[in-house]
């Protein structure tokens, strides 16, 4: 097995996939290498362990993301032939768990009032650009003095837009910690401020206010920007552009209600 993984790990190499996705493939590329073991790739072995994936896992993107791993894996062995599809998702009718304004504003109000200036900026630049939490480290002194920057994320390459009030605030605070140029949200050791850590500051700022914990996450933040965004703009296609959606379909889930404003509006149904 040993070196089927490598040479398939030279091969994924090559096609400039993101590390994260790279090592999904490679892990699951294992795992089904050890499943079939002697026995001879068919398509119903395949099917087999597609069952198998289905009665152990119980979200469906988790379950196809294991499947295209699979498939991509068979491919390189010439054995497309074996692919199987993935599961159909429904399509999700409303956002839930988002965090509403008050919510927001409450949490940033206990952070200033505390002193944690940073956990402030932090949450606002999330709030404010719609930016993913992984490409929060493009926040440096250089994209302030340009207004912005380019994230690369899955091939492509966006632009991320730091409005002027936000960057008023960040060079305020640049200058207060004596940040010179490089990153401006850093860790302990100078790197980049990790997806943990921010999503571990939103938890205990939210236990400390009253905020509903599963509402307390990065992401969150962007759905927030992205929804008052629609309300404020009323334009689709270009909220799908700031947020790097490859698709319309996406990013019309921000035009749908949440499921306790579609119960609130049948209960003012007059029959």
């Amino acid at each position: 097995m040993e070196n089927k993984i490598i040479a398939y790990r030279d091969y994924l190499a090559g096609t400039e996939k993101a590390d994260n996705t790279t090592a999904l493939y490679i892990r699951e590329a294992a795992a089904f290498i050890q499943y079939i073991g002697d026995k001879t790739v068919t398509k119903t072995l395949v099917m087999e362990y597609k069952d198998e994936l289905m009665e152990k896992y119980s979200k469906p993107s988790t379950i196809n993301a294991k499947i295209i791993a699979i498939n991509s894996y068979l491919k390189f062995t010439g054995q497309g032939a074996y692919t199987v599809k993935t599961i159909k998702l429904q399509s999700r009718q409303c956002l839930e768990n988002v965090l509403s304004r008050r919510e927001y504003n409450k949490m940033l109000e206990y952070v200033l009032e505390s002193g944690r200036k940073k956990h402030y900026l932090i949450m606002r630049t999330l709030a404010l650009t719609g930016c993913r939490i992984g490409e929060l480290e493009g926040v440096t002194t250089q994209a302030l003095a340009d207004g912005g920057y380019k994230i690369r994320n899955k091939g492509k390459i966006r632009d991320i837009y730091l409005p002027d009030k936000l960057v008023k605030e960040l060079e305020d605070y640049c200058r207060e910690k004596g940040i010179q140029k490089g990153y401006v949200f850093t860790g302990r050791k100078g790197k980049p401020i990790t997806s943990n850590g921010v999503y571990r500051m939103m938890q205990k700022i939210a236990d400390m206010t009253g905020v509903p914990l599963e509402k307390a996450h990065p992401h969150s933040l962007r759905h927030l920007f992205a929804l008052t965004y629609i309300d404020t703009y009323n334009n689709i296609g270009e909220l799908a552009d700031i947020l790097g959606h490859s698709s319309l379909e996406i990013t019309r889930i921000y035009l749908s209600s949440s499921r306790e404003e579609k119960r609130n509006k049948m209960n003012r149904l007059n029959l």
